[in-house]
């Protein structure tokens, strides 16, 4: 055989290695777990609207808004004998493009067969006194495709930017977002310390990139992520044919199409979220939404679109600034779940379905009733042996943006001044107790427990900083899960000894965690009491008891509390000095807050 052709024969490769190489190229890789592509589990919340609320909808929206409110779906040909109108305290109407499988598709297009059905349920739900309210959520420029409907409500609520003249019929209609499955809670504390392993960063909109990038330019434009790991999905579009449109190194990174609750179990692991330019410029509700549901599940996200103006979102414009937000996210741990947070709070707290639901109660003029106290009294326990300090406890208190709370500061063992009791005297909300000297600690906030009836009870330590949304925050929570007791795993530290403020047990932040900081923790009325016959650990017993009893304890985010750790240990109850704490967390120098107290 000639040399030559021995060589050549074994540099070209088989039939069988090509098509292997060609396939391998083609497919998404495989080494996510099933378990990632797998929504994210709906934890228990018993917090929902009581309102009665007709619903005509697609069945996705009918499944979401059962969670949130007593929803009554009723189908195009229901028999008025089987509404039950004297218990509906309104009629909503939520209008979008469904699929053709959907029963009220060809309703809501006004399609000649069909339309008359949705004017005749309206038509019966006036004569029955109960009010209607239409939700257009469409992206702004499809709301002409239901316009046969609006002078058939009795008030419209329209997407931002819509054009429909000035009436006091027409609202705004927020976006909102499914909170009670896009959350950041894990059910355990290890998988978010590796979550690392499952997912890296989360780059959307793998059709608009096709379509408007073309492979090779899409290759080198999210190229700073490749050295990490990263995936890319679709929230809009189920590709089938996209060969030729994205490069073979994304293609073998493409999840899927990933809808509605598909897309929160990424979003709860994925570290960052690219919402690209091509597909925020064609659908601005759609990328809002997604934009949201992401601060929800405590993920940071970047766009190229400079027009897309929101808080809490990072802009990049070239590979330089691409890469600066990845090693950002990389590296500045407390920076980057601060913004998190912010944007956690700002969704909670003005775009979850519970808001979008109180306003258009509010817009019929129905008083909303919820299966929980929305705003529950707590009652703010502090046990102390430092009446020195009561000032400083009465600032701590009195700054919480949740005012709906009492205070019981119990004094152990100490006489009080003067001067101090009558302060705490003039303070409305405060009371002081005093107790010997003898009583454990637990003896003391059993007692501060009992001098409020609450909904919660909070424990305070007396020489710890707790910001303004400490309280609010925790609450928060209470949207999509249900806890017993919550407080603080992962905690900042300020240690004066080193002039340093570390944050410790970081990854435990938003899972079912037991063991919480004792100044952090917030109970239901009722849980377990402290042991009394104890001088030390009384906190942790409490815990591990709770624990023992089956309540739910959930560990919260790390903000809006500082532990303080004198110089001095033995001037604490709890008598650990710095080294031996856990301090391999990221750190600061100083007691710089600028990070903590949002």
């Amino acid at each position: 055989m000639d040399p030559d052709d021995s060589t050549r024969n074994e540099a070209k490769p088989s039939i069988k290695s090509q098509f292997l190489d060609k396939v391998d190229a083609h497919l998404p890789s495989r080494s996510l777990t099933q378990d990632m592509r797998s929504p994210a589990a709906d934890e228990p919340s018993s917090q929902r609207l009581l309102n009665r609320i007709g619903l005509i909808s697609g069945k996705t929206v009918a499944a979401t808004l059962g969670k949130y409110a007593d929803v009554s779906p009723i189908s195009p040909d229901q028999k008025d004998e089987f509404i039950d109108w004297q218990a509906m305290d309104f009629l909503l109407i939520v209008a979008q493009v469904l699929p053709f499988d959907e029963p009220w598709r060809r309703c809501f297009l006004n399609i000649e067969d069909e339309g008359f059905l949705l004017s005749r349920l309206l038509r019966r739900a006036k004569a029955h006194r109960v009010p209607s309210v239409l939700w257009v959520e469409e992206e702004s420029e499809a709301i002409g495709m239901f316009a046969h409907l609006f002078d058939k409500v009795d008030h419209l609520m329209l997407p931002e930017g819509a054009e429909h003249g000035k009436s006091e019929r027409v609202s705004t209609l927020p976006v909102g977002v499914d909170v009670k499955s896009f959350n950041p809670l894990l059910p355990k504390a290890h998988m978010r310390r590796s979550r690392a392993r499952f997912i890296g960063f989360l780059i959307d909109g793998a059709h608009e990139i096709g379509i408007k990038y073309g492979p090779e330019r899409a290759y080198e434009a999210f190229k700073p992520f490749f050295e990490y790991n990263w995936w890319l999905t679709d929230s809009s579009n189920d590709l089938r044919n996209g060969d030729h449109k994205i490069h073979a190194a994304m293609r073998r990174r493409f999840l899927g199409s990933m809808r509605d609750s598909a897309l929160s179990k990424p979003l709860q692991l994925a570290s960052g979220y690219f919402l690209p330019e091509a597909l925020v410029s064609g659908r601005k509700r759609h990328a809002q939404r997604l934009y949201l549901s992401a601060g929800a599940c405590k993920t940071c996200v970047v766009t190229d679109d400079p027009s897309f103006k929101q808080d809490y979102i990072s802009y990049t414009g070239d590979t330089e600034s691409l890469e600066a937000f990845r090693d950002w996210v990389l590296n500045d741990h407390i920076g980057r779940e601060a913004v998190q947070h912010l944007a956690w709070r700002q969704t909670l707290t003005h775009h979850s379905y519970f808001e979008v639901l109180k306003l258009t109660l509010s817009i019929v003029g129905i008083q909303a009733r919820f299966s929980q106290p929305e705003n529950p009294h707590v009652n703010v326990v502090v046990p102390t042996i430092r009446p020195d300090l009561i000032p400083f406890i009465l600032k701590n208190v009195e700054r919480q943006k949740h005012d709906n709370l009492s205070l019981s500061i119990v004094i152990n063992g100490a006489e009080v001044p003067a001067d101090i009791r009558r302060l705490v005297d003039a303070h409305p909300f405060a009371s002081l107790y005093s107790m010997p000297g003898y009583k454990s600690i637990g003896y003391c906030i059993n007692y501060g427990i009992e001098q409020s009836a609450s909904d919660y009870w909070a424990k305070f330590d007396d020489d710890d900083i707790y910001g303004p949304d400490y309280l609010s925050d925790m609450l928060l929570q209470r949207k999509y899960v249900d806890f017993d007791i919550t407080g603080k795993a992962a905690i900042f530290t300020y240690l004066e000894e080193f002039d340093r403020l570390h944050i410790r047990r970081l990854w435990t932040r938003d899972t079912l965690e037991p063991f919480i900081g004792g100044g952090t923790i917030l109970a239901r009325t009722g849980t377990n009491m402290f042991p009394e016959d104890v001088r030390g650990y009384a906190d942790t017993l409490y815990l591990t008891e709770a624990e023992e009893r089956g309540y739910r304890i959930l560990s919260s985010d790390p903000f809006n509390f500082a532990q303080v750790r004198r110089a001095d240990p033995s001037s604490h109850t709890w008598t650990a000095g710095a080294h031996q704490l856990n301090l391999k967390g990221p750190q600061r120098s100083g007691l710089n807050l600028s990070g903590v107290i949002l």
